[in-house]
C-alpha cells in the first residue's frame, strides 16, 4: 500500500484556502453559513450549484488572515476534511484521496520516537484504516451524501422559476467593479408561488435553504469590511482577529 508506512498531520491554519474566492457548499450547511457569508449559485454544464462567496476578486479569500487564521463565524465543510477529499472511480466507487502536496504527509514511520511518529497513521497495525482516517472518511461521506440532496434542491428551484441573475456592482476608489456569473433565489418569485408549488417545495424541505440564501445576501457588506481590514493589516503589526464570541467578526482593531 502506497501510504502504509506514512503518517499525516491535521492542518493548523487555512493557508491552503487563501486563494479561494468561492467554495462549494451543500444544503445541510445553509442554516449556519447564511449568517457568515453570502451564498450564491453558479451555472456550469453539470447544472446549478451553490457556493460560498469568500472574496471580491479572483484568487483572494478574505476570510483567511495573513497568519492563516479563519476570521469568520463558520468554516465551509469543503475545507474541514483537508488534506483529504472524496473521489470516484469510473465505476462510481468512492475513493478517499489525499493531497500529497499539502505538506501534511510524511514518513516512513518508525518506532524510535523520532519526528516521523508525529501526526496520525493512515493504517493501524492490522492494516485497516486508522480510527482518525475513518473519522475523516465518515465526515466526507456525510457531506458527499448531501450533494445529491443539494442537486435535487437546485433542480427544484429552477423548475419553479426561482433562480435569477444576481447583478453586483461594487464602488471603490478606483470606480465601479462588476461581479458577474452569480445567481440568487428571486424573493419576488418566492412571494408569487402558487399553493401547489409552495407545497412541493415544503415537501422537499427546500423552503428553508431557499430563504437562507436570500438572507445571506445581507452579509455582503462583511466582504467589504474584510477587504478594508486586509488593507489596513498590510501596514499594521496586528493580524486580523479571530471571530468574536457571537460569531461575528470583530473589526474594533481598525479603530486602534
Amino acid at each position: 500500500m502506497r501510504h502504509a508506512d506514512k503518517r499525516w498531520r491535521r492542518y493548523k491554519n487555512y493557508e491552503f484556502a487563501a486563494r479561494d474566492a468561492t467554495a462549494p457548499v451543500v444544503v445541510a450547511e445553509f442554516a449556519k453559513a447564511c449568517v457568515a457569508f453570502p451564498l450564491a449559485f453558479v451555472k456550469s454544464p453539470e447544472g446549478l450549484a451553490p457556493i460560498a462567496v469568500l472574496g471580491l476578486s479572483s484568487g483572494r479569500n478574505l476570510f483567511v488572515a495573513r497568519n492563516g487564521r479563519w476570521v469568520g463565524g463558520y468554516v465551509p465543510a469543503a475545507y474541514r476534511g483537508y488534506p483529504f477529499r472524496l473521489g470516484k472511480t469510473q465505476e462510481d466507487q468512492k475513493l478517499l484521496c489525499v493531497d500529497e502536496d499539502s505538506g501534511l504527509i510524511h514518513g516512513p514511520s518508525s518506532d524510535n520516537g523520532s519526528a516521523d511518529q508525529e501526526g496520525e497513521a493512515f493504517f493501524d497495525v492490522q492494516g485497516a484504516p486508522s480510527a482518525a482516517v475513518k473519522e475523516v472518511l465518515g465526515f466526507l461521506s456525510q457531506v458527499d451524501e448531501n450533494r445529491s440532496v443539494t442537486v435535487d434542491f437546485c433542480n427544484l428551484l429552477e423548475v419553479h422559476g426561482l433562480i435569477e441573475p444576481w447583478p453586483i456592482v461594487l464602488k471603490n476608489a478606483g470606480g465601479e467593479q462588476k461581479i458577474e456569473g452569480l445567481f440568487r433565489v428571486s424573493e419576488v418569485a418566492m412571494r408569487k408561488l402558487k399553493p401547489r408549488a409552495l407545497g412541493a417545495l415544503h415537501k422537499e424541505n427546500a423552503l428553508m435553504p431557499a430563504y437562507c440564501q436570500i438572507l445571506s445576501m445581507q452579509t455582503f457588506p462583511i466582504l467589504g469590511q474584510l477587504a478594508e481590514a486586509h488593507e489596513r493589516a498590510k501596514t499594521s503589526a496586528e493580524y486580523l482577529p479571530p471571530p468574536a464570541p457571537s460569531g461575528e467578526i470583530d473589526f474594533s482593531f481598525l479603530r486602534d
